[in-house]
């Protein structure tokens, strides 16, 4: 029952952790154009923190020291400053050339193209800011601000993990038709505390079966897997039928998710013709008897 067009592949963080696939730094330009333009994914997810001047950047981790050449939280740096910051991976190798990118920079990029994509933004929650709640508004009035300028051709998923933020971005207007997603598992409390602006999940597949995905889809909820990294995750995922799914090997999953599709349009196709080769034998052999009958009347007749 899979279906290639239904299940979107995103590339997560771009296109994904660096490795044979893709050389550069997760959340950075030239990942998000590697899984769109080289690789071929549905969309990409990405990260997003808010600097002290209320600007979108697109970084993963709590602090800068682990993906940039500075130290410290996003939330104490002014855009102006970090602009200036070099990308690096894993504390290890320095990105000269490659920089940090705003949400603001993504869209105009996407809507420059007039891409036909899907964005998942997943809102790493800066816990180091003390009024939480002031904090959810800010975050809520900026993405107002960012998408009120957005064309909308791209479709858009705000995901969080945090429950009194996805509260706040209810109120996003639905003229946007932005589709918030609560990251946690598929438990019957999550199911029920998430209210009914909720679009859907955001889970990782190791936690998930095929059962409660299928009951969290029969509920209205769309699925998004993620921890999808290497070539022995990609299958199950592909088997619990999400919506989404989000991996570091955006190639491998399309090539298998593709497979796939063709196998099971073969099985189909077989049991389709099977099933028409035993209506034709039984018809054929329904005849043979009348015909069989009909002679025997015959003969009798002659006699």
């Amino acid at each position: 029952n899979i279906d290639k067009d239904s299940l979107k592949v995103l590339g997560h963080a771009g296109a994904g952790f660096p490795s044979i696939n893709n050389h550069f730094p997760i959340n950075s330009m030239e990942s998000i154009q590697q899984a769109l333009f080289v690789h071929g994914a549905d969309g990409v997810e990405v990260d997003i923190q808010m600097t002290a001047d209320s600007q979108f950047v697109l970084y993963h981790d709590q602090r800068l020291e682990s993906g940039a050449n500075d130290t410290g939280f996003i939330s104490n740096w002014l855009w102006s400053d970090l602009k200036e910051l070099k990308r690096r991976d894993s504390k290890t190798s320095l990105h000269p050339a490659i920089g940090l990118w705003r949400l603001e920079d993504l869209l105009n990029f996407v809507d420059s193209l007039h891409l036909d994509i899907w964005l998942s933004l997943n809102i790493q929650n800066q816990y180091e800011v003390l009024d939480q709640q002031a904090y959810n508004l800010r975050v809520l009035h900026v993405l107002e601000e960012q998408f009120s300028t957005f064309s909308g051709l791209t479709k858009m998923i705000v995901e969080s993990p945090d429950h009194d933020c996805i509260v706040a971005l209810k109120d996003l207007p639905d003229t946007y038709g932005v589709h918030l997603f609560y990251t946690g598992q598929l438990t019957e409390s999550n199911l029920t505390r998430t209210g009914p602006f909720v679009t859907g999940f955001v889970t990782n597949y190791l936690s998930e079966t095929e059962t409660t995905v299928r009951n969290a889809k029969d509920l209205g909820f769309q699925i998004a897997l993620y921890g999808v990294k290497i070539r022995q995750d990609i299958p199950p995922a592909i088997k619990m039928q999400p919506d989404f799914i989000q991996t570091d090997n955006v190639p491998l999953t399309l090539s298998i998710l593709i497979d796939k599709f063709h196998f099971n349009r073969f099985v189909h196709f077989f049991n389709r013709l099977k099933a028409l080769l035993l209506k034709t034998l039984r018809h054929h052999s329904f005849l043979t008897l009348i015909l069989s009958c009909n002679h025997s009347e015959l003969s009798q007749t002659n006699n």
